[in-house]
């Protein structure tokens, strides 16, 4: 009899040691989880993109983070000479090179890469000029030193349709702006004239001033809708 009741309490001994162990893992799990939440929330971020605006391709560096990163410094496995074979080696910038002590949130640096035609159909400028290659940047945040590595990969623009939508928004933002100016002119003009019928000399003197700057204002609105025009017929 004493020997089962000696290995019943193994038994549960052993049990209730495993499940311990269980819980303190799982509650470690939990705590690391909560860690990596929090430093992702307070962290900088350092990151490495392209985009392009019309035919033109750019490389841009930002910190999409909530704190600085320290000892900012990037690495290219390439060479990449800006607009060709004569442009500026963008490894050889000062971000690569040297570096910068601090790279607050919200901050960012822009790079010209080149147009799509040098890009993608110039092939004698592919060592220039590559449409792929990566970018490694080395950073410190509280007492961590972290390194991440960005591949970038062009060949996402080739054969894809520009679009102009931007410039066009813009210049139909300006000829909403002048119309309403135009609108306010008229009233403008209107109210002038009815004084004006209390002080019959000023008529004349009204209506040719009002008549010269409608003109004007006739004049920029046509300009407006002409390049709007020339704008959604290059799309």
């Amino acid at each position: 009899m004493t020997e089962i009741l000696t290995a019943l309490l193994l038994f549960v001994t052993a049990w209730y040691a495993w499940t311990t162990r269980r819980i303190l893992l799982a509650n470690e799990a939990a705590v690391e989880a909560m860690r990596e939440q929090s430093e992702a929330l307070t962290r900088p971020h350092v990151i490495v993109e392209t985009f392009n605006e019309g035919a033109t391709y750019y490389l841009r560096v930002r910190n999409g983070g909530t704190t600085v990163a320290h000892d900012l410094r990037l690495q290219m496995d390439r060479s990449f000479h800006q607009w060709g074979r004569d442009g500026r080696d963008i490894s050889a910038s000062q971000l690569f090179t040297v570096g910068t002590a601090s790279f607050s949130p919200g901050s960012e640096i822009v790079y010209g890469l080149g147009v799509g035609h040098d890009l993608f159909r110039d092939d004698s400028l592919r060592d220039a000029m590559p449409v792929q290659f990566s970018v490694t940047a080395t950073y410190r945040f509280g007492s961590r030193t972290v390194e991440e590595k960005t591949t970038i990969d062009l060949e996402q623009y080739r054969g894809m349709m520009l679009h102009w939508s931007p410039l066009e928004k813009e210049l139909k933002g300006i000829r909403e702006a002048l119309e309403k100016q135009n609108s306010e002119l008229r009233q403008l003009q209107d109210l002038a004239r009815d004084q004006s019928c209390k002080s019959p000399g000023l008529i004349t003197q009204n209506s040719e001033a009002g008549g010269r700057v409608r003109a004007s204002w006739s004049s920029t609105l046509s300009a407006v809708r002409s390049a709007i025009s020339a704008v959604t017929a290059r799309r």
